[in-house]
């Protein structure tokens, strides 16, 4: 019982429903250059938001329709795909350190080319453009199929790693920045997300993520944002922002491990007796075989609709998906948080 109260407690109060926890407004810089009809695309984010160290021991795979990708604890993405559509897959960023005023990130963009073109060319070619397009460029280090380099940008001096990648007709690049003082402590990160990235043929729409923790797995559609905490709180869910209201909705995936064995409906009426005695005007609406739903306050002080979808590995392991939305919002959010709890797999 206390195991399953400090869960159910936080599952309310450490992902409150709060507008502005994620940060909207961010810089992009892209250049397009044309290389004998190879069009290839570069693209930096600048983004006020920074890095813990690869736990290589907990890491969640963020898989595309046309490649794969794995990064540490507390980094977060976002399914970028309609920012630049067909080129910009990724952002990935690091949690943001005490101090740091730039958040160092890593984004991943495609674009098919003609022809066969190695990484070391398509690194190269690019050099000459990026000097002319960013004041005080300059190459620091060059190998196969890298290169390292300092220049300003948005008026911040910044230091970047590009990752190229060739399969087949497909160009990916991969692009770590930092600022000048901050990269080397993120360049090993770097290094490592570029390693497990791959290039696969998936059965996801377009526009799709699946993310695959260490031992659950679900699908987003495009424009999410989503930050990767452990193997116990292990997403936060953001979607895109409700064109009415201005509001994000939000989802959080947690797994429970008790000490005492229940059923999914003995879990449920558990959460709820103890939701009763410490959410605000806490109210069941409904409730099915693995879901309820309820109307609180919460701690902003903002009236929220919430339906908890909880899955079991055994009945001792709870996986729990929260989704929130301002109560006005729920009824156009109810259908995304339906194929959410669907596509989540208990591996």
């Amino acid at each position: 019982m206390g195991a399953s109260k400090n869960f159910l407690e936080g599952s309310f109060s450490r992902f409150p429903y709060a507008p502005g926890m994620v940060v909207d407004t961010f810089f992009v810089k892209m250049y397009t250059y044309n290389m004998k009809r190879k069009v290839f695309f570069l693209f930096w984010m600048i983004t006020l938001l920074s890095s813990a160290a690869f736990a290589k021991e907990n890491v969640m795979t963020v898989e595309t329709q046309n490649c794969s990708v794995s990064v540490p604890e507390k980094w977060s993405v976002i399914n970028s795909y309609q920012m630049v559509p067909g080129q910009l897959i990724l952002c990935l960023m690091a949690p943001q350190k005490e101090g740091e005023v730039f958040q160092s990130n890593l984004n991943v963009t495609v674009q098919e080319v003609e022809g066969k073109i190695s990484e070391k060319e398509i690194l190269k070619q690019g050099v000459k453009e990026l000097g002319a397009m960013f004041p005080n460029f300059k190459i620091l280090e060059e190998g196969k199929n890298y290169h390292i380099y300092t220049a300003t940008i948005n008026g911040m001096n910044l230091k970047q790693v590009q990752f190229a990648k060739v399969k087949g007709k497909k160009v990916y690049i991969l692009t770590g920045t930092g600022s000048e003082k901050t990269f080397d402590s993120y360049y090993a990160d770097f290094k490592d997300i570029f390693k497990t990235f791959k290039p696969v043929t998936s059965s996801l729409k377009e526009g799709q993520i699946r993310l695959t923790a260490k031992d659950c797995s679900l699908t987003l559609e495009s424009e999410w944002y989503v930050q990767f905490l452990n193997d116990k709180s292990i997403f936060n869910l953001y979607s895109p922002v409700n064109s009415k209201s201005g509001y994000r909705s939000n989802l959080a995936l947690a797994k429970d491990v008790l000490t005492t064995e229940y059923s999914v409906e003995e879990y449920l009426e558990l959460s709820e007796s103890v939701f009763g005695g410490i959410v605000q005007n806490y109210e069941v609406l409904e409730r099915g075989k693995n879901f309820h739903v309820y109307n609180a306050v919460n701690g902003n002080g903002l009236k929220v609709k919430e339906v908890q979808f909880v899955k079991a590995k055994d009945k001792k392991t709870f996986f729990v998906l929260t989704c929130t939305a301002l109560e006005e919002d729920y009824d156009s959010c109810v259908d995304a948080f339906s194929a959410v709890a669907d596509s989540l797999t208990i591996k």
